[in-house]
């Protein structure tokens, strides 16, 4: 987490292999140097802050776009994009043949995780994929990530400039500045050992 232009999403991004870097990058036991960049993130999924879905695809098009990329048979398919879609509320009878036209913000969103998690990748990341939603629908997603992030026993890298989200969702966290990590540990810890006045500052932030 940090503010904007901290370099969160940079980051991000380059987790996902599509900026350059130095050194190396593995998950689980797995190098980035060894695949190429397409199978890379294939293989984890993105949430960004604003849905990208494809506004000619049905919901159930949008969702089985990655299983369809990596070559899945159409059974094995259908049966994922309906489990899916129950994982993220949104019930197939109801929602599997509505174009994203048809459905609000908070929707969209949810249909955006359930492609994340169609190809039920081990990482999967998020670029503030909350921040343009009203404070009750960002409430009710944010409960949801928690959940599904317990029932999955997925990582979940989560990008975000509210503390209080961060805190919320956060086994871990990051604090960024200036394109650097400045602190890192658990929300416990960051609340209790401050690394400097901006840590302070946000902080306070989530509690005034």
């Amino acid at each position: 987490m940090g503010s904007s232009g901290s370099g969160k999403s940079s980051l991000l991004k380059t987790i996902n292999g599509l900026y350059p870097f130095e050194g190396e990058l593995l998950i689980n036991d797995r190098r980035l140097s060894d695949v190429s960049g397409e199978e890379w993130r294939r293989d984890m999924g993105f949430v960004l802050q604003h849905s990208a879905l494809f506004p000619h695809w049905t919901v159930e098009r949008n969702i089985s776009l990655v299983p369809r990329l990596k070559k899945w048979s159409k059974k094995d398919i259908s049966f994922r994009v309906e489990e899916v879609l129950d994982l993220v509320r949104l019930p197939y009878r109801d929602f599997a043949r509505r174009l994203p036209s048809q459905l609000s913000g908070g929707q969209q969103q949810r249909v955006s995780i359930g492609r994340a998690l169609a190809a039920d990748p081990a990482v999967v990341l998020f670029d503030e994929p909350f921040s343009a939603l009203d404070p009750i629908t960002r409430k009710s997603l944010q409960e949801e990530v928690l959940a599904l992030k317990k029932e999955l026993n997925k990582t979940f890298v989560f990008v975000t400039h509210d503390i209080g989200e961060a805190f919320m969702l956060g086994d871990e966290i990051a604090v960024m500045q200036g394109g650097s990590i400045i602190q890192k540990g658990s929300p416990q810890e960051i609340k209790k050992s401050p690394a400097n006045e901006y840590v302070k500052s946000l902080i306070y932030e989530a509690h005034s």
